[in-house]
């Protein structure tokens, strides 16, 4: 049996997660108190409670009574109890449908508080092969990459400055003392007060990379608030992304890792560095596999690549194009890393 604050906090997640708001943290807590056996009934119970058509905003003490009922039988149907256990277990059945109003009135809680969020926020979303360009309330100007996500609330610049970010973007941010800039991703938060400088946090990447071309910039990992860096120009921080496995059976977090590097341009001609090259449409490829160039040719020529036969020899290759189509740019990676290819309309065969 499962009792008091842990049956609390075991509802709480329970809702959090129903509410779409449970973070990876609190997945894996969850996965944890989910070993139990009545811990596993509950979540099924929530799970059929939350399958019914009704509004779960009208939901009444019949319907969680009946929806308690329906998954109960089915657990009896399947599991044989000893008559001394009856009573113990109808005990149980009436806690449930108690506890379960509890359940429901705490997602009632995060569905409306998430709702909110959801009604408050403006995003600019590119999909594979576009990019954008937008100007946020406060002046601020971005350039957003290809198959990325940049949102903020509407009130952005009332009090604060926040920005969300899933991708990749580059920030000329207006100075504002007063207001400092966050830029939140996954793994990390960047705080400036006015600079230029770049966001790479695709989720489908192993790293997530901050690159500061002017000013300063603040970068702190959101699981370890005491690890914070403050970047000079030309310098980029990288950090290897945290993964949660969605498994209840083998749910774990990679805490991120951090370095900081020096960024140069690779041509004595260009001043531009390799991290923003692609602000001007040219796609820069530094010391990469073919593994890490498949999502990158994917997302700038919105085509599907396939592998037939993984590569052996994992060479790194070093280019920028400028303006090439699909075909030039797999002429050249073909010769340097030593394989085959066929186009066929929006897919890619490499053997």
């Amino acid at each position: 049996m499962i009792y008091g604050i842990v049956m609390n906090r075991l509802l709480e997640l329970l809702a959090k997660k129903k509410s779409k708001f449970l973070t990876p943290e609190e997945q894996v807590e969850l996965s944890g108190l989910l070993s139990s056996d009545d811990a596993r009934m509950f979540s099924n119970i929530v799970d059929e409670l939350f399958e019914m058509p009704a509004d779960i905003k009208s939901v009444k003490t019949e319907d969680v009574n009946a929806a308690v009922n329906r998954i109960i039988e089915e657990i009896e149907t399947k599991t044989a109890k000893p008559k001394r256990q009856f009573r113990s277990f109808s005990l149980w059945k009436a806690g449930a449908a108690a506890v379960l109003l509890i359940t429901v009135g705490l997602t009632i809680f995060f569905l409306v508080k998430n709702q909110k969020n959801v009604r408050s926020e403006s995003i600019v979303q590119t999909q594979k092969g576009s990019k954008s360009i937008t100007t946020l309330p406060d002046g601020t100007k971005v350039w957003i990459n290809s198959e990325t996500k940049l949102t903020y609330e509407k009130s952005f610049g009332e009090e604060a400055r926040n920005v969300f970010l899933e991708g990749e973007a580059y920030f000329n941010v207006v100075h504002d003392k007063g207001r400092p800039f966050i830029v939140h991703t996954k793994d990390m938060r960047i705080k400036v007060t006015g600079t230029v400088f770049n966001v790479r946090a695709y989720p489908d990447e192993a790293n997530a990379q901050t690159t500061l071309i002017s000013g300063s910039v603040e970068v702190q990992l959101n699981n370890n608030s005491s690890t914070k860096v403050l970047l000079k120009p030309n310098e980029k921080v990288i950090v290897k992304q945290s993964k949660v496995n969605d498994s209840l059976q083998q749910a774990q977090v990679l805490t991120p890792q951090l370095s900081i590097v020096p960024v140069k341009s690779k041509n004595i001609n260009d001043t531009v560095c390799t991290e923003i090259q692609w602000i001007n449409n040219r796609l820069a490829l530094e010391d990469q596999s073919l593994t890490e160039i498949i999502p990158i040719l994917e997302r700038w020529y919105n085509v599907q690549v396939v592998v037939n036969k993984k590569p052996v020899n994992q060479r790194l290759f070093n280019g920028v194009f400028e303006s090439e189509n699909l075909d030039d740019v797999m002429r050249a990676l073909a010769l340097t890393l030593g394989f085959n290819y066929q186009i066929k309309g929006d897919k890619i065969y490499i053997n």
